[in-house]
């Protein structure tokens, strides 16, 4: 169970990062088409 935690706590910072640098990809693709 500590070894699923562990993964776990793991995946979901990985998840903040990538959704982070999505969001701020998108956000620049969306500006340079409509600004």
């Amino acid at each position: 169970m500590v070894l699923i935690n562990a993964v776990k706590e793991t995946i979901s910072i990985v998840n903040d990062e990538y959704l982070i640098t999505l969001v701020s990809g998108v956000l620049s693709i969306v500006i340079k088409i409509y600004f």
